[in-house]
């Protein structure tokens, strides 16, 4: 009881915090509006400079807490892995798009300790952050074209990252038209009426941050993403179109935000 009456001040502070970033929360005819809206309070979105610098201190910080550290990714993420391994009996070659800096790479090679192909899609700002920094348990690449036309995926995974793009669903079929055996993806923002929000979010809300992984940074900053909710079904659509049947559905943990929004975990096989 003395340790919740300790934290109230700690509380106060976070329900203040929320109803100061709330009043950023707005919708938007269109992706344009919203990154105009977004940009004029941190430019660039998701390619910030200040945003994905933070994103790599945090991950060089805590690298050696990753291995051992679970966040909201790893429940579809070992789900495929275990399905897929079921099946071909061997470890799979996998593209995840939007995986930061491999975190979950270094995370399934501890694992399994087997150091396997985990390739990483995302901003051209991480893409070319990662490489100059030598950072080589992945490759990196900055669409998903470019990583997929000399290779191929047995899995391409997705976390919390199709809904911040500027025209999802081309994205999506991206992602069916790669071919993989299979596709999961996770922390989805689904709507059966989508609309395109601003979302607020401060800075050190960024990067992994689930269990002991933790990094201050030197000030608190908004961070303001266009985010737009994905109609389920059209999804779904897209899947069938490109030859893939849905596997498995299940409740997602998180990544929905918005007015009638939800959220599943999905995985798909593609038909042989």
């Amino acid at each position: 009881m003395i340790n919740f009456f300790l934290k109230i001040p700690f509380y106060i502070l976070k329900i203040i915090e929320k109803l100061k970033l709330e009043k950023y929360s707005k919708t938007f005819p269109d992706y344009a509006q919203a990154k105009n809206y977004c940009d004029n309070i941190n430019s660039d979105s998701y390619e910030n400079e200040e945003l994905n610098f933070f994103r790599y201190e945090k991950f060089i910080n805590n690298v050696d807490l990753i291995p051992s550290t679970y966040n909201n990714s790893h429940k579809l993420l070992l789900e495929i892995f275990l399905i897929y391994f079921n099946l071909e009996k061997t470890f799979p070659k996998v593209l995840d798009v939007g995986g930061g800096f491999g975190e979950n790479q270094i995370y399934l090679k501890q694992l399994f300790d087997k150091n396997l192909i985990y390739d990483i899609v995302e901003s051209e700002k991480v893409a070319i952050l990662a490489k100059s920094k030598s950072l080589n348990h992945s490759k990196f690449f900055s669409n998903i074209s470019e990583a997929t036309k000399n290779f191929n995926y047995d899995i391409v995974f997705s976390s919390g990252t199709i809904q911040y793009f500027e025209k999802p669903y081309e994205t999506i079929n991206q992602i069916f038209s790669s071919k993989a055996k299979f596709v999961g993806l996770t922390r989805n923002n689904f709507s059966e009426n989508p609309k395109i929000y601003s979302q607020p979010t401060l800075i050190e809300h960024h990067g992994a941050r689930e269990g002991n992984i933790n990094f201050k940074y030197k000030k608190s900053k908004k961070i303001i993403l266009p985010n737009t909710q994905i109609k389920e079904s059209e999804l779904l659509k897209i899947a069938q179109e490109c030859n893939y049947k849905l596997l498995r559905k299940s409740k997602g943990i998180e990544g929905n935000i918005g007015k009638d929004s939800y959220t599943n975990d999905l995985i798909f096989k593609i038909n042989n």
